[in-house]
C-alpha cells in the first residue's frame, strides 16, 4: 500500500511539474510577444523623432532672438532716418557743409537699414527653414504615435489569448499542487 501511495504521489508530483511547465511556457511567449517586440521598435522610432524635434526647436530658439535684434535696430534706423530727414529738409540747417554732411549721413542710415533688411531676411528664411522641419518632424511624430497605437492594440490582443491561456494553466496547476501530500 505504501507502493502505491508512493507511486501516487510521484505521479502528482509529474503531473504538478508539467503543469509548472505549461505556465512558464506561457510566461515565455507573454515575456517574447513578437507584437511587443514592433511596439518597442515603433516606440523608439517615436523617441528618435522627438529627439530630433528637440534639437531642432533649441535651433529655432537660438534664430528668433536674432530676429528680434534685428526687427529692433530696423526700427531704430528707421526713427534716425526720419529724424536725419526731419533735419535736413525742415530748413533747420542752412550752412552748405552741414547740408552735405547730413545728406551723407542719410544716406549711410539707408544703407545700414538696407543691409539689415537684408541680414532679417536671411534670418527669417533660416527660421522659416528650421520651422518647417519642425512641421514635419510633428507630422512624422503624429504618424508615429498612430502606429504605437495600432502597436499596442495588436499586442493586447495577442496577450488577451495568452493571459487567458495562462490563468487556465495556473488553475489548473494550483489543482494539482492542493492534492500534492
Amino acid at each position: 500500500m505504501s507502493d502505491d501511495h508512493s507511486r501516487e504521489d510521484l505521479e502528482t508530483l509529474l503531473e504538478l511539474q508539467d503543469a509548472d511547465q505549461v505556465v512558464k511556457r506561457v510566461k515565455h511567449k507573454l515575456d517574447n510577444l513578437e507584437e511587443q517586440q514592433r511596439l518597442d521598435e515603433a516606440q523608439a522610432k517615436v523617441d528618435e523623432v522627438e529627439r530630433q524635434h528637440a534639437d531642432i526647436r533649441v535651433e529655432l530658439d537660438l534664430v528668433q532672438p536674432k530676429v528680434k535684434k534685428l526687427e529692433d535696430e530696423i526700427s531704430l534706423l528707421e526713427q534716425r532716418k526720419a529724424d536725419e530727414a526731419q533735419k535736413l529738409y525742415g530748413g533747420e540747417i542752412t550752412n552748405p557743409r552741414e547740408l552735405q554732411g547730413m545728406r551723407a549721413e542719410l544716406e549711410s542710415t539707408e544703407r545700414r537699414i538696407g543691409d539689415h533688411e537684408d541680414a532679417l531676411l536671411e534670418v527669417m528664411e533660416e527660421a522659416e527653414g528650421i520651422q518647417s522641419r519642425l512641421d514635419e518632424l510633428a507630422q512624422r511624430s503624429a504618424d508615429l504615435q498612430r502606429e504605437v497605437a495600432d502597436r499596442e492594440a495588436e499586442r493586447d490582443a495577442a496577450a488577451k489569448d495568452l493571459l487567458a491561456e495562462l490563468a487556465e494553466a495556473e488553475v489548473a496547476r494550483d489543482a494539482v499542487r492542493a492534492r500534492v501530500p
